[in-house]
């Protein structure tokens, strides 16, 4: 299930979105310290080079809610 479907369903309210999230991504090109290059889209990942790891951000949070709407947040946030 799309993340716009998920939180139209679960949030009630209608959305707007101009494309999928981006986030940046840090690739680490394993040539020393100053080859890490940070790409903000897929279609940037370079082709032609090795890359040794793809790191992503990840965040950690305290969600806070009444508790009538403790289950549904918990499955939203285990769905993959």
């Amino acid at each position: 299930m799309s993340y716009l479907l998920r939180l139209s369903t679960h949030a009630a309210c209608s959305l707007r979105c101009n494309g999928p999230p981006q986030v940046p991504y840090l690739l680490d090109l394993g040539e020393g310290p100053a080859a890490a290059v940070e790409i903000s889209r897929a279609s940037d990942f370079p082709i032609n080079r090795r890359v040794r790891a793809v790191l992503e951000p990840t965040v950690k949070a305290t969600i806070v809610t009444p508790q009538r709407y403790v289950g549904k947040v918990m499955q939203l946030c285990l769905q993959v």
